[in-house]
Order: C-alpha cells, then sequence, then structure tokens
C-alpha cells in the first residue's frame, strides 16, 4: 500500500514539473522592442531616422517615434517627434539641426505597460560650407512601411 502512495506522488511531482517546465519556455515581455538603424542622408541641417517596432500581438502600441539631443542621455522627455502607426519599420526626416553639430537619438515606443527603447546612435551633421553629395530629401515627413 505504501508503495502505491508513495508512486502516486512521485508520478504527481513529475506531472507538475512538466507542465511548470513547459509554461515557463519564454518570458513575458510587457514593454515594446524597439530598434534604432543608423542614421542615413546626413545634411548640414536634416538627418533621415529609422526604426522599427517588433510585433508582438499581446502588447498595445499607444505611440511611437524618435527623440534626440545633443547629450548622450536621450528620452521622450527631450526633443521628440511622434510617428504615426504601431508595428513594423518607420522612418522620418528630421529638419531644421544645425550643421557642424553632433547629436544623439533612438527610437521608442510606447505601450500599454511602459516605454521601450531602441538602440543609441550617434551622427555629426557636416559644416554647411561642405558639399553635399548624397541625395537631399529633407522634407519633414514620416515615411512608415510594413
Amino acid at each position: 500500500m505504501r508503495i502505491i502512495i508513495k508512486s502516486r506522488y512521485i508520478l504527481l511531482v513529475f506531472i507538475l514539473l512538466f507542465i511548470l517546465g513547459v509554461s515557463c519556455d519564454e518570458p513575458i515581455n510587457d514593454i515594446p522592442i524597439v530598434t534604432t538603424y543608423e542614421a542615413d542622408s546626413i545634411s548640414s541641417n536634416c538627418v533621415l531616422l529609422t526604426g522599427s517596432v517588433y510585433e508582438d500581438t499581446t502588447i498595445l502600441i499607444i505611440e511611437r517615434g524618435f527623440c534626440w539631443s545633443q547629450s548622450t542621455n536621450v528620452s521622450i522627455n527631450d526633443n521628440k517627434i511622434d510617428v504615426s502607426g504601431s508595428f513594423g519599420n518607420f522612418s522620418y526626416y528630421l529638419t531644421n539641426l544645425n550643421s557642424n553639430e553632433r547629436y544623439y537619438s533612438l527610437a521608442y515606443a510606447i505601450g500599454d505597460n511602459g516605454t521601450g527603447y531602441g538602440e543609441l546612435i550617434e551622427f555629426t551633421t557636416p559644416d554647411h560650407r561642405e558639399k553635399y553629395t548624397g541625395t537631399y530629401y529633407c522634407t519633414g515627413e514620416a515615411h512608415i512601411w510594413n
């Protein structure tokens, strides 16, 4: 009789361990996962910023965009631009920058449980007297694609 009871307890312990092991495979991320890409089309007064918000159907995206500063402590409390949309890639031509200055920027997304930030990037606008060799598109428009 004791062997049957011990066997049941051992079986119960294995079942509980199996259930816990299966249900704890991946941690739940309750804030948006954001990526900041390198700055592009940098001119003396504008830059193309690009970011991405990883699609997670359990998170409600309230706002996404870019923030920037001339210090490394960049947050949504600094200069920011809201780019409409939720998940996927997005970009924005940031205008009215000063020439020959260093800037720091990152993409962000505000979710229903917190704010996610992408990686901090750094770029320097060239002196306005230098000839810009790229294609000049400083329109201040948001570009969104999925």
